[in-house]
């Protein structure tokens, strides 16, 4: 998986000597508020990052086309590097993501999610039943949210372009000893936003070796990547809220911390999960900010690898 580059926001010793520091109110359901979780004005306002563009790819270990995707995303991938962050979505009511039965033998994981049925019915209407397909960025290429594999190339290079308005650090510690995983999430908006804007934290996985079905035969040992494992932060799709009414200014900062104790939380969160082929070296943290309701637009999304 590739390394997502931490871009540095200036909050140096200066800096938050004179920053107006603000206690936020606390919506955070099963998560319990860390006690470094602030609010704050920095001044001067940090330079805005280039965009990071979110992937996400409905798939299936039965799909014979999906490997044609995978394919696309690799491309992408080698041309963008780390400003692409890709989630392989693998829906429960669908049959194209069961696992296979060849000859006897059965996959061994199941990648299939709850999450990433919320995911078709809350942000795509239920669109993903043909698979391959995907979103970018939840924003509509031309009147199409969802989209044919054909046209996710065209739709990335349009948004890697556009300039972002809160910026986004992410670091993640994990305690192979008592399976705890510590993320840490800043945001920084480089501009002003009047819409309420929300972060999703969760885990995925590459160096999966497992069944894949595609047009000529089915692979045993294909390799699969960027399988999404679950969520760790509150509220579902919806993410976490932060606060200010939905204005931030130019300047303002939010620092949050999630911790969890990992293979219970994606056991609680994905019942059909053997936690058996979650390998924490082969799994990496994303998180991005977005908008909810009618505009769903990701304002900028990172990734880490886990330890």
């Amino acid at each position: 998986m590739f390394r997502n580059k931490l871009w540095a926001v200036a909050l140096g010793a200066v800096l938050f000597a004179s920053c107006e520091e603000i206690g936020p109110a606390i919506n955070l359901e099963d998560v319990a508020a860390e006690a470094g979780d602030t609010t704050y004005v920095v001044s001067p306002v940090p330079g805005a990052q280039a965009r990071n563009v979110l992937l996400e790819e409905f798939t299936g270990v039965k799909c014979p086309n999906c490997p044609a995707g995978h394919a696309i995303v690799q491309g992408l991938k080698e041309d963008l590097g780390d400003r692409l962050i890709a989630i392989g979505l693998y829906m429960e009511n669908n049959n194209l993501t069961a696992p296979i039965d060849k000859d006897g033998k059965l996959t061994k994981d199941d990648f299939r999610t709850p999450i990433s049925n919320e995911v078709n019915s809350g942000i795509y209407d239920s669109e993903a039943s043909a698979l391959p397909s995907g979103g970018v960025d939840r924003v509509p290429s031309g009147s199409l949210l969802l989209l044919d594999r054909n046209k996710w190339a065209g739709a990335v290079n349009v948004r890697k372009d556009v300039p972002t308005k809160a910026n986004l650090e992410l670091t993640s510690t994990y305690n192979e000893a008592d399976q705890t995983l510590k993320v840490k999430v800043t945001v920084t908006f480089t501009s002003p936003v009047s819409k309420k804007a929300f972060v999703t934290v969760g885990v995925i996985q590459d160096s999966i070796l497992d069944y894949q079905e595609t047009t000529t035969t089915i692979l045993e040992n294909y390799p699969h990547v960027h399988v999404l494992r679950g969520l760790i932060s509150p509220n579902g799709i919806n993410g976490l809220e932060l606060e200010m009414q939905g204005a931030y200014e130019a300047g303002r900062v939010f620092e949050k911390t999630i911790t969890v104790k990992l293979l219970e939380k994606l056991k609680a969160n994905s019942p059909l999960l053997n936690t058996t082929y979650i390998k924490p070296e082969h799994c990496s943290v994303f998180a991005f900010i977005h908008h909810n309701g009618a505009d769903k637009e990701i304002l900028q999304a990172a990734e880490v690898h886990m330890k």
